[in-house]
């Protein structure tokens, strides 16, 4: 059964039952993953997955629930469900469905190029990624992965209010993580490249800036331990920002989580940063026009030159706060549970490049790349602790690798020693599929140790 047949028949049944208002939540999720090995298919998976919320208010009370299947019978039993949890309240619901916006934003976020990639097509581009890296230098021993993933989703939302919205997107993600080795050490480094833009997948570029890396640190030193200025690169920072991202949530503020709380108005970070949430940017990797409650999405400033502008809300939230959701209302794909979630956050960037904020920093480190398997964070605190890899510079110019790094601080009194913004804005996308961006930062002071 096809969704739009599927809504037909709930939206009839759930007049018949007596429901005065109800609303229907569909989500589809597909993704394809191949590894490759020695120009062989070492690892294929296609997953598919659908979710359908439905709630509904009977006799004054909003009843839930949720089905993977579209057919008869689970339409049957969504009515059911929903009306005996409604039955099984003990008080009157204040949620309201929500009637939707006059008009919403337009973002191009699908491109059927992806679509219509085949199989093979994908296995191939793979494929040939691993040859270009073994053919970059004798000293690759192998790959640790080496492969590529399409990711497809498509969210409807339709209620007797006469909300009817709904958006697709799609990303190509390719990977890979090479092996070099030499007579004293083996080093492997992961990089990626994930964009809408298929002809922009330049497999020989990513396999070269990845072995290129990764022979580079085959020669790196220890660091001696210390309290240095440094350049967080662009990964890093968003790297970070990802692991603090709650703290910039009305929800999270409210229940006493943030440092932030209460300080909206305030200076609370260096004037050098302003912090964003666009799900329109055309940069970004998980842009949408409207969140999972239906409200539209929007540009934020989050943080505009230091000051804290705004938290961000779902409706709940906004409702305890008394202001307007921002459109960050986000359900968990298995569980339903609404949060409140950044789509696609970044620092905003800076005038200086790359190249212009080494020279800047004269003498210090350059925090190239952080573990964000071996990090140690405090939302309540803001302390953090990565294991990563950097690179030292000397008199303005970059002169060696350094390894096993510990970089150790707190993120809001880094954010407040921020005293130059890279031009480099990159974006990652983390495991809940919201892309987080930035510049490369330089810090007045970070404290830095060997392992």
């Amino acid at each position: 059964m096809e969704f739009d047949e599927f809504k037909r028949i709930i939206n009839s049944r759930a007049q018949d039952v007596g429901f005065s208002e109800w609303e229907i939540f569909y989500k589809r999720k597909n993704e394809f993953i191949v590894n490759v090995s020695e120009e062989k298919v070492d690892e294929y998976k296609l997953y598919k997955n659908i979710i359908i919320y439905f709630r509904g208010k009977y006799e004054g009370k909003i009843g839930k629930a949720n089905t993977e299947v579209m057919d008869l019978e689970s339409i049957e039993l969504l009515i059911q469900k929903v009306k005996e949890n409604a039955k099984i309240l003990d008080c009157y619901s204040n949620e309201e469905l929500f009637e939707g916006e006059k008009a919403y934003p337009q973002v191009d976020l699908y491109n059927e190029e992806i679509e219509k990639l085949e199989t093979r097509e994908k296995i191939n581009i793979a494929k040939k990624l691993e040859v270009c890296v073994y053919g970059i230098d004798k000293k690759v021993c192998g790959c640790s992965s080496c492969g590529l993933s399409t990711e497809e989703e498509e969210t409807q939302i339709a209620n007797s209010r006469a909300l009817e919205i709904s958006f697709k997107s799609n990303l190509i993600r390719v990977f890979v993580q090479p092996i070099v080795k030499d007579d004293n050490k083996t080093v492997n480094i992961y990089d990626e490249v994930v964009t809408r833009d298929i002809q922009s997948l330049d497999v020989e570029k990513l396999a070269r800036k990845s072995v290129n890396e990764a022979l580079f640190y085959l020669n790196s030193k220890i660091i001696e331990r210390g309290i240095y200025t440094a350049i967080l690169s662009s990964r890093s920072s968003a790297k970070i920002l990802n692991a603090f991202k709650e703290i910039f949530s009305g929800e999270v503020a409210m229940k006493g989580r943030s440092l932030l709380g209460n300080k909206i108005g305030e200076k609370v970070f260096s004037n050098l940063v302003s912090i964003h949430d666009n799900p329109l940017e055309n940069n970004g990797l998980s842009c949408r026009p409207f969140d999972d409650e239906g409200v539209a999405c929007r540009n934020k400033k989050i943080v505009e030159k230091g000051e804290l502008k705004t938290f961000l809300h779902n409706r709940e939230s906004a409702r305890k706060a008394k202001c307007k959701s921002t459109g960050n209302g986000i359900k968990d794909f298995f569980t339903s549970n609404l949060t409140v979630m950044p789509i696609n956050m970044y620092i905003e960037n800076g005038s200086k490049s790359f190249n212009e904020m080494i020279a800047l920093l004269g003498n210090g480190i350059i925090i190239d790349e952080l573990s964000s398997e071996s990090k140690r964070i405090s939302i309540e605190t803001g302390n953090f602790s990565y294991r990563g890899r950097g690179l030292k510079v000397e008199n303005g110019k970059i002169t060696e690798p350094v390894d096993q790094i510990v970089v150790s601080g707190n993120y809001y009194e880094l954010l407040e020693n921020i005293i130059e913004v890279g031009s480099d804005l990159k974006f990652i996308i983390n495991d809940e599929k919201v892309s987080i961006g930035s510049p490369c930062l330089m810090v007045k002071k970070l404290a830095i140790e060997s392992e």
